[in-house]
């Protein structure tokens, strides 16, 4: 860890916001966010690393995985590119099968998962600030996806589940071989839930409350393991969404499946496309369900009704990420990121309101491109209080703190991390 670069004490308020919020059912219309996205970094102009594969957001800021190398952002424009041991690669799983690496975000820490080529071991990675990593877990079987719940991640793969908890002292692992080949896990309303493949089967539906244990809940006829196209799961506003080819139809066609008890099941799209085209990854963030079909984002409040809202070079493998008010998309083909606007959920009804609020901040003097973490506490004989870590953009920086207005007395420092 580097000095303390300097410690500011707040006397008086630094910054005034005013706000005003108002809704326009016409002016949403016009210029909704979600309709709006921007190319914010391209593998093509990265000397370290030329593909990302999925990205988290946590902590303020985003870190997303690539071929060797990770990446931060604390807006989803501006990106850093870290590459340092441990490595976990893009490529093929000891030359026979490509898995690519994943990231996750809980409990105050990303973890990250893939393959090591070079030690020829599959590894999952701890960082809280998406720059210094350490291994916590090895094995000789591929991961493929996570999902965190209840102080709980829960890995999966082909032949692989690894469910994981944090105590105070140590980390507790359980890892087995089941009887089914998960393809996708989702974590919602107290329950993981996993699509998977059984004997050969259409897909099966599993749950379980503590990722050891699963309970068969039912089949879906989607994705046959002979295929590309695996079925794909997520869950929000109270709803699990299951989507994926359907094989067994004639012709083929590609569906969404909603339920809210995994039981029954209701199929709100039903598309007849070309096959090599289907409603790909279903996330949820910021109230809104957001997939790529047919060379487009769609994105739905209930998992019926989708609306078209911006068109992509390729089809498949992509990957969604929410955070900050913001979508972010991993187009592994064009090897790029895109950015949507920043929006809100939508009230049904007009409301005017403002407020002025003064606000504490400090001024950063350091390394433009270095990144340093802000600490407060409101007396100089107790113990600094971490609030949030930031890439310095340029030098000297205000940084405020809007987390609530100023009240008494309170003192900030940076501590460069890096």
């Amino acid at each position: 860890m580097k000095p303390i670069r300097f410690v500011s004490a707040q006397i008086a308020a630094l910054a005034i916001f005013a706000s005003a919020y108002f809704y326009c059912s016409s002016c949403f219309a016009q210029s909704d966010p979600l309709n709006s996205w921007t190319l914010t970094w391209s593998g093509a102009s990265d000397p370290l690393v030329n593909e990302v594969f999925s990205i988290a957001y946590g902590n303020g800021m985003f870190v997303a995985v690539g071929n060797g190398a990770r990446l931060v952002s604390y807006d989803g424009v501006n990106w850093t590119t870290y590459v340092a041991p441990p490595i976990i690669n893009g490529g093929a799983l000891f030359g026979v099968t490509q898995y690519d690496p994943g990231i996750i975000y809980g409990a105050g820490m990303f973890l990250t998962f893939g393959t090591n080529i070079q030690n020829k071991a599959n590894y999952i990675l701890k960082s809280t600030n998406g720059i210094s990593w350490t291994t916590i877990y090895s094995s000789s079987n591929a991961l493929i996806a996570a999902a965190y719940g209840n102080n709980t991640w829960v890995f999966i793969g082909p032949n692989e589940i690894v469910a994981a908890s944090m105590t105070s002292s140590n980390w507790n692992w359980t890892q087995f071989q089941p009887g089914f080949s998960p393809s996708s896990i989702a974590y919602g309303n107290g329950t993981f839930v996993i699509a998977a493949y059984w004997s050969g089967v259409q897909s099966i539906i599993l749950s379980s409350t503590d990722g050891i244990v699963w309970n068969y809940d039912s089949t879906l006829p989607l994705g046959y393991p002979s295929g590309t196209y695996v079925p794909m799961i997520a869950y929000g506003n109270g709803v699990f969404v299951a989507s994926g080819e359907n094989d067994k139809a004639n012709p083929v066609i590609d569906e969404v499946f909603v339920s809210s008890n995994l039981m029954l099941w209701t199929t709100n799209i039903i598309c007849s496309t070309p096959s090599e085209t289907y409603f790909h990854p279903i996330n949820y963030g910021g109230n809104q369900f957001i997939g790529e079909y047919g060379t487009s984002i769609w994105t739905s409040i209930n998992a019926v009704d989708w609306t078209n809202r911006f068109p992509i070079s390729y089809d498949p493998l992509v990957f969604f990420t929410y955070g900050a008010g913001t979508f972010l998309m991993v187009s592994n083909y064009e090897q790029n990121i895109y950015q949507s606007g920043v929006f809100g959920p939508q009230s049904n009804s007009p409301a005017t309101t403002l407020t002025i609020s003064t606000y504490p901040g400090v001024t950063i003097n350091g390394s433009a491109g270095a990144v340093y973490q802000i600490q407060s506490t409101t007396n100089l004989n107790s113990t600094w209080q971490p609030l949030t870590n930031l890439m310095l953009p340029f030098s000297p920086y205000i940084w405020v703190d809007t987390s609530s207005p100023a009240v008494g007395q309170k003192f900030y420092r940076s501590v460069q991390l890096q």
